[in-house]
């Protein structure tokens, strides 16, 4: 069984905010209304990454870990 590349090629800012006494931390892509991509469970934001070229086209695509 082969593995999936959950690495992207888009490049993203990424950042920390506080919310709630915690630290958040999010990155960006593209540009365009916003689409916030929230994983579950025990995942993170890096398994959009096959996702993210197609998206930030037409979106500000936010993910949240």
């Amino acid at each position: 069984m082969a593995a999936i590349d959950w690495t992207t090629d888009v490049k993203g800012e990424g950042r920390y905010v506080e919310v709630n006494g915690l630290n958040l931390y999010f990155e960006t892509y593209g540009t365009g209304k916003p689409l916030i991509l929230l994983h579950g469970g025990l995942g993170s934001g890096e398994m959009f990454g096959p996702v993210l070229p197609e998206l930030a086209k037409r979106h500000r695509v936010i993910t949240v870990d």
